[in-house]
């Protein structure tokens, strides 16, 4: 998930522990969010991970 507007957004689903982000431009501010998946079980969302690109 990633925030755009103050809205979270999927942006992709990874069956990893690590994610490439495509088309990144550098230096713009992105804010991630992650929930973990397994089977039937879900986790809530992750604390905001800020990265500038």
């Amino acid at each position: 998930m990633f925030w755009n507007l103050g809205k979270k957004l999927m942006i992709d689903a990874v069956t990893g522990a690590s994610y490439k982000h495509k088309d990144q431009i550098p230096g713009v501010k992105i804010q991630y969010c992650v929930k973990a998946k397994r089977g039937e079980f879900e986790s809530g969302y992750t604390n905001t991970a800020v990265v500038y690109g």
